[in-house]
This record gives C-alpha cells, sequence and structure tokens, in this order.
C-alpha cells in the first residue's frame, strides 16, 4: 500500500478489474505480490497519458 499509493481496497479492487497484479497466497491470512510485478505496474502507470 505505501509503496504504490493505493488503499486495500482499491488494489482488490483493481485486482478484480485486471489493472493490478495478482497476489499470491502464502496462507490463510498472508497476501504477497512479486516485486517485478509491481515495478512493471508502476512504469505502466508512470508512463499513460
Amino acid at each position: 500500500m505505501a509503496r504504490v499509493g493505493l488503499k486495500r481496497s482499491a488494489i482488490y479492487q483493481r485486482m478484480s478489474d485486471g489493472t493490478f497484479p495478482r497476489s499470491r497466497s502464502l496462507g490463510p491470512k498472508c497476501a504477497v505480490w512479486v516485486e517485478a510485478e509491481i515495478d512493471a505496474w508502476i512504469d505502466e502507470v508512470v508512463q499513460a497519458p
């Protein structure tokens, strides 16, 4: 959340829309994202008009 500047609900909404990288589950209460996928998403957002 700190890295992308979005609230948790916005992240999960964008994941549902397919406009944000999917998380990976490490357990019932632990979700993680691949850093390279987040970096690519940030680059894509920065370059969008």
